[in-house]
């Protein structure tokens, strides 16, 4: 069983940005067996998170001491086909801490993820993977979630 570790769940915040698209960009890219030349991996998971943070659902976990300690962070949203999970992402110095599911316990059930990765599949066993979800048209969030 995972230690736990001591944390808040918070909304993202402008200053979280610079993080949230390195850590996606940086993670995403070595878990894909592409054949793309990066220029073109990075201009587009670029667009596609700039436009998932207009519309998506971003939460952190943070220290309770310190909201900058960031521990990992979640994007989803509520698409016609239910919730969605977009990305999660914890740092490797705080894997198996229960980072990734305290950020899902506060996101709610996952009915399927548009991302795939050893968090998805593991922590969302009855989840239905579609890399086709990031097609489907979405609104703004309720800015006080």
């Amino acid at each position: 069983m995972a230690r736990k570790l001591p944390m808040v769940i918070r909304p993202f915040r402008p200053d979280d940005e610079a993080f949230v698209f390195s850590s996606w960009l940086n993670s995403h890219l070595p878990n894909r067996d592409i054949r793309i030349p990066k220029a073109i991996y990075y201009q587009e998971q670029h667009a596609l998170i700039r436009e998932l943070m207009s519309t998506d659902t971003f939460l952190v976990a943070c220290a309770p001491d310190d909201p900058n300690l960031i521990f990992g962070w979640l994007a989803g949203a509520e698409l016609s086909v239910g919730r969605v999970l977009d990305y999660i992402f914890v740092k490797p110095t705080y894997r198996r801490f229960g980072v990734a599911r305290a950020l899902l316990d506060d996101f709610g059930k996952v009915e399927a993820y548009s991302h795939a990765g050893p968090v998805s599949a593991r922590l969302l066993p009855d989840a239905v993977y579609d890399p086709y979800l990031n097609f489907l048209p979405r609104r703004k969030p309720n800015k006080e979630q």
